[in-house]
């Protein structure tokens, strides 16, 4: 049997095609975000962004108590049905 070798690298035109689009990425982002990629942005570019489009945190999401989600349980037709139907087999048992 023949063994594998390493997957076959790529052609010079597909690594300068591969460059030529990380080149054009990174001056399309830098024009789109208005930054430097060498320097960044400075504090009070930050601040404006922030007022701007807000923090870039998530919201904190309310969690509904156990009690509120046992009720909406037991608003199911079918829970409710499994549960008369399980009293009438443990009465019927005994």
């Amino acid at each position: 049997l023949e063994q594998a070798g390493p997957p076959p690298e790529h052609s010079p035109e597909e690594a300068e095609a591969d460059q030529n689009a990380e080149v054009a990425a990174a001056a399309l982002c830098t024009t789109i975000l208005k930054s430097s990629p060498e320097t960044g942005i400075t504090s009070s570019e930050v601040q404006q962004r922030r007022d701007y489009f807000g923090s870039n945190a998530i919201a904190d999401k309310k969690l509904d108590s156990f009690l509120k989600l046992c009720w909406e349980a037991v608003q199911d037709f079918v829970l409710v049905m499994l549960i008369v139907l399980g009293i009438i087999s443990i009465v019927v048992e005994t």
